[in-house]
């Protein structure tokens, strides 16, 4: 199961909301887009894998902090 939650995890590089903030254009991640992530997440069994979309969610809680370092708020 491990392996399969960090895999879609990792496949969900390109799906995280992102937005510029103000004119300094320092990006701000917000978290990752869960309705463009859900193909991955269904894709193994033709519906929703709960407990890889939870460990996906605590994966994204971990990355948020070190994601929006660069802000110096994290």
């Amino acid at each position: 199961m491990n392996w399969r939650s960090l895999t879609v995890f990792l496949n969900c590089e390109t799906q995280w909301r992102i937005i510029a903030a103000g004119m300094t254009g320092v990006l701000i991640f917000l978290g990752i887009d869960y309705a463009s992530a859900r193909p991955l997440l269904e894709r193994r069994r033709g519906r929703l894998d709960c407990a890889v979309f939870d460990d996906l969610r605590v994966m994204e809680r971990a990355a948020l902090p070190i994601l929006n370092a660069a802000r110096g708020d994290a």
